[in-house]
């Protein structure tokens, strides 16, 4: 199926639309606008996940599924693809406190989204239990469901990020960038030492793991 000028739903949205993706055997197109995400399904009728409704500049981005498909996760504020950091403020109303960047998920089904910690660049383990993002450079983990409160799994010098999870969710590999170098390491949890890649000699990054083997990286 192909989403044209001349759908109907196309033509009842009044900014750009970006196709995101399908999941699972279930095709559908989830929409990012403005005004909230919506989630296209089969039969071309939108289904409005979330109800945003003030023009505050309040961009969302990083919209992804859950494995089993019963959860969406997504990222409320900042400015990604802009001249400056991803994670600044977007204050277009002038307050004296900034809106947060923040990460929320919300039931598939419906249901309110809920705020599940105030960050950046999140990515849900394939297990489907746990989100692990970038706050201040560090790395945090939190429940999917947000039934405990988020805390730092990785603190480094310099700023982390390029979250990659192994295929089976049993471990994390992370960028570390430290300035005028990077590396790669890997994250296992609290009582597992860190591994450390050796380093390219350049700026290290991260190439996706093979889905039917965890080894490659981690």
């Amino acid at each position: 199926m192909r989403l044209t000028r001349s759908n109907p739903v196309f033509r009842s949205l009044n900014r750009p639309l970006t196709i995101l993706g399908a999941e699972r055997k279930l095709f559908f197109f989830a929409l990012m606008m403005g005004a909230g995400v919506f989630n296209l399904l089969a039969d071309w009728k939108a289904r409005r996940l979330t109800d945003y409704t003030e023009d505050d500049g309040q961009e969302l981005t990083y919209l992804s599924f859950s494995s089993d498909g019963k959860t969406i996760v997504y990222v409320r504020g900042g400015d990604h693809g802009a001249n400056w950091d991803d994670d600044a403020p977007v204050n277009v109303a002038a307050s004296p406190i900034p809106p947060k960047v923040q990460i929320l998920s919300a039931p598939f089904d419906g249901g309110e989204p809920k705020v599940i910690g105030d960050g950046d660049d999140p990515a849900i383990s394939p297990r489907g239990d746990v989100v692990a993002f970038v706050k201040n450079g560090q790395i945090w983990a939190v429940p999917i469901d947000g039934s405990a409160p988020a805390k730092a799994i990785v603190t480094d010098r310099g700023n982390s990020g390029q979250l990659e999870w192994s295929p089976n969710g049993s471990r994390l590999a992370f960028v570390a960038n430290r300035g005028d170098h990077a590396f790669v390491g890997v994250y296992t949890n609290d009582s597992t030492p860190l591994r450390w890649l050796a380093p390219p000699g350049r700026p290290d990054t991260i190439h996706k793991e093979s889905p039917r083997d965890p080894r490659p990286i981690a």
